[in-house]
């Protein structure tokens, strides 16, 4: 989806009430969805096993 479908998608969903600050927060989770959506397609993730070790290793 271009961005400027995802603004009017965006807009479309917004409550009559929403702040600047909501569609902000909004965008930035979008982003951050698909940029790690990307990664994942480029190959570029942990494997499961090897976070459990991390996470032991705290």
């Amino acid at each position: 989806m271009v961005v400027r479908e995802q603004l009017y998608k965006i807009a479309d969903e917004l409550t009559p009430n929403a702040s600047i600050e909501d569609v902000i927060e909004k965008l930035l989770l979008l982003y951050k969805i698909e940029k790690g959506l990307n990664q994942a397609d480029d190959g570029k993730v942990i494997p499961h096993n090897e976070v459990e070790q991390r996470v032991e290793e705290w």
